[in-house]
């Protein structure tokens, strides 16, 4: 099993041009990987962080598919799927705790995470009772290639405030992927 774990919007510059960066996806990827890690120590899992700002490239967008970070990604992908191994990709994002983007728990509340997923891709997987589910677009290229090479693939959005987005809630997410790795990995 290869797990590969992206930051696409990890490379931050702060500044008078305001947040330009996803403040909180390099920690969560980072503790996701850690995590990982020590519980699926025969698991090859990689963390690829940004090499540009969000600025200059939108790493995850099809402009950017053609960047040496994602052609990394994706041969990676390519060389695991070629010698029948299971690659679980999971992208990792964060958002403002003021955002309205991902509206609000039933509590009326900002989501700590938000999980986008497509509907009906998979079957075997109940995120964690805290996480809020939408319907993703396929604005985020990362997910729609690591799909159609073969992978299966994750958007995860992590609230910045880390009141909301805890160690524990990451940790939790963690726990669910690699609950759900260990299923992928055994099924034929």
């Amino acid at each position: 099993m290869d797990i590969i774990i992206t930051a696409p919007h990890s490379g931050c510059i702060r500044g008078s041009q305001g947040r330009m960066c996803d403040l909180r996806a390099e920690y969560a990827a980072t503790r996701i990987g850690e995590y990982m890690q020590k519980r699926l120590p025969t698991a090859h899992i990689s963390v690829a962080y940004s090499d540009v700002v969000r600025a200059d490239i939108d790493l995850n967008r099809a402009p950017a598919r053609y960047t040496k970070w994602r052609q990394q990604i994706l041969e990676s992908i390519d060389a695991s799927v070629a010698v029948d191994r299971k690659v679980l990709v999971l992208d990792i994002h964060s958002f403002p705790d003021t955002s309205k983007s991902f509206g609000y728990m039933e509590d009326g509340t900002v989501p700590s995470v938000v999980l986008l997923d497509f509907p009906g891709i998979r079957s075997n997987y109940e995120p964690p009772p805290f996480v809020r589910v939408l319907e993703a677009s396929l604005a985020n290229d990362i997910i729609v290639t690591s799909l159609l090479s073969g992978a299966d693939a994750f958007l995860w959005e992590f609230n910045e405030n880390p009141m909301r987005s805890t160690n524990q809630v990451i940790d939790t997410v963690a726990e669910s992927m690699q609950t759900y790795a260990l299923r992928i990995s055994i099924e034929t």
